[in-house]
């Protein structure tokens, strides 16, 4: 039996691809075929607690990109991403009463959603 390495462990949640391939069907582009390119479902990805690998992801958004032809592409996705994309999360750092709150959350339960993803907080001294 071998173990998973991050990279081959299905860690991301499918609402992140799925926000992408919306996107690039906004732009007339066939999401569809970008899975089929890759060797994903798209039935697998709309399931609701379907995930994916950093390595899939990775193969989803360089695809993306390409056909897009834009650079812009991960801003516009940036954009596009309301807070409940992130599921129970999303609607907790909603809630949150400040800001620094919400970034709390985030730190300490984004690697529920993206488990390869390692994000810190720096905080300084007001001048």
């Amino acid at each position: 039996m071998s173990r998973r390495t991050d990279s081959d462990a299905p860690t991301i949640t499918a609402a992140y691809p799925r926000l992408l391939l919306g996107l690039l069907e906004e732009r007339g582009l066939d999401g569809r075929a970008l899975l089929r390119e890759i060797g994903l479902s798209t039935l697998r990805l709309e399931e609701p607690e379907a995930r994916v690998t950093s390595q899939q992801y990775q193969a989803i958004a360089a695809t993306a990109l390409a056909l897009s032809g834009d650079p812009g592409l991960g801003a516009q996705l940036a954009l596009r991403t309301p807070p409940t994309a992130h599921g129970s999360l999303g609607y907790a750092m909603m809630a949150s009463a400040t800001l620094g709150d919400a970034l709390c959350l985030a730190l300490r339960y984004m690697p529920l959603l993206q488990g390869n993803v390692e994000i810190s907080l720096l905080r300084e001294d007001e001048q």
